[in-house]
């Protein structure tokens, strides 16, 4: 998946005046995932690895949540995970960052603007095989757990899986946040008051968080 945004620092109870600055020049940044980017834990230890100023624009290519490269095989064979996988404390989701913001400080309020995210070319959903609430409901608890692959079409935005059937895409952010106050690693399942694994379906391109 490719998403874009853009950032900008405003103090609390103000508005974000950076992008009516006579003469500004937005750069535009790649981020892209790498043994050096990548990590599978949130913590305010970490170096960062890009460094932007209130205004910048960032483009980062992000992995699923299971550092795949690619997508799973319908027979069941493991499929590859990139490598930096194998180099993390915690193998929570495959973050990118840290992101650091020049002019930063304790008080103030980070503001990103999510200006596209686009879908890679395959997507999946696994169900059934475990006790979870939602298996329960469907039935699928006892069953053997189930892999839908989806081939995705970020022109059309349209997904279809191996049983021809279709769906209408419409990405948005699982997982984003900014590193805890508190020092250690920290896992990337739950929410957290400081971002996180959020899953919000409205945070879709043109949204501000």
């Amino acid at each position: 998946m490719l998403w874009r945004f853009w950032s900008s620092l405003v103090t609390l109870g103000r508005i974000d005046f950076t992008h009516n600055l006579t003469g500004f020049v937005m750069t535009i940044h790649t981020l892209l995932p790498d043994t050096d980017t990548l990590h599978g834990d949130f913590s305010p230890d970490r170096a960062p690895v890009l460094r932007i100023k209130s205004g910048d624009s960032i483009e980062a290519k992000t992995l699923d949540a299971g550092w795949g490269v690619e997508a799973p095989n319908l027979q069941g064979t493991q499929r590859q995970r990139h490598p930096a996988f194998d180099m993390q404390i915690m193998r929570g989701h495959a973050m990118l960052g840290p992101v650091w913001i020049d002019g930063a400080q304790a008080g103030m309020t980070l503001k990103i603007t999510f200006d596209e995210i686009v879908p890679g070319d395959f997507g999946f959903t696994y169900s059934g095989g475990f006790d979870h609430r939602v298996h329960r409901n469907l039935g699928f608890v006892e069953d053997d757990e189930l892999l839908t692959l989806w081939t995705l079409d970020a022109e059309t935005m349209m997904g279809i899986n191996q049983h021809g059937q279709r769906i209408r895409l419409k990405p948005f952010l699982g997982n984003i946040g900014m590193p805890p106050p508190e020092t250690g690693n920290h896992s990337t399942a739950p929410p957290y008051r400081w971002g996180g694994n959020l899953d919000c379906k409205d945070l879709v391109a043109g949204t501000q968080s």
